[in-house]
């Protein structure tokens, strides 16, 4: 019984005790929400410097995608020089950009397109070649005189044209893979011009 009476004792002594000294239990309040305070204004600023390191990366990798956009360009050589300068501005109709156009032959146009996705390309096209589509089904088709070039046949209609990209080495569209291929895999499959060549 005298350890109830002791364990009574001290429950009556703690509650005078906090009644006396309201402001140690006010104080201890004020520094706990002081803490929340700071935790919160932590995890604030870690999602800030979170949200600038990925602008950071984001903005690297852009840098790199141009990097190797500039560095293509200058690989196709002047057909493709003042591509920079012919992109459409904001809100500017699409129009094709033709180059180096001639009377008779292949010439280059750069055309921008927008994809399933959304996202805007520039697709590499060759102009000044006619091919006939009304006996080919629906595919890509390679081209009777350069065998660098292949065009796209759309329900018995030509649709684009397009010449496989220079890699370093000579390339040609092969019909059977549906595919630009090395040419030094298979030397006889390219006896007709190339475009690039």
């Amino acid at each position: 019984m005298s350890k109830f009476l002791g364990i009574f004792l001290a429950l009556i002594a703690l509650v005078q005790f906090s009644h006396q000294e309201p402001w140690k239990n006010d104080k201890i309040v004020k520094v706990w929400e002081h803490q929340q305070q700071q935790q919160q204004l932590q995890q604030q600023q870690q999602q800030q410097l979170q949200q600038q390191q990925l602008q950071q990366q984001q903005q690297q990798q852009g840098n790199a995608f141009n990097f190797e956009s500039a560095q293509n360009s200058q690989l196709k050589g002047e057909f493709f020089q003042n591509f920079q300068n012919a992109q459409p501005q904001a809100g500017a109709p699409v129009v094709p950009v033709v180059q180096n156009a001639q009377a008779n032959g292949p010439f280059p146009i750069q055309q921008q397109t927008i994809t399933n996705t959304g996202e805007k390309i520039v697709e590499n096209l060759i102009g000044g070649i006619q091919f006939d589509c009304a006996t080919r089904p629906t595919g890509h088709w390679r081209d009777g005189k350069f065998c660098d070039i292949f065009h796209a046949c759309v329900h018995g209609q030509q649709r684009k044209t397009y010449v496989c990209p220079i890699v370093g080495e000579r390339t040609y569209f092969d019909e059977v893979t549906k595919r630009c291929e090395f040419l030094n895999q298979n030397q006889s499959a390219c006896t007709t011009n190339s475009f690039y060549l």
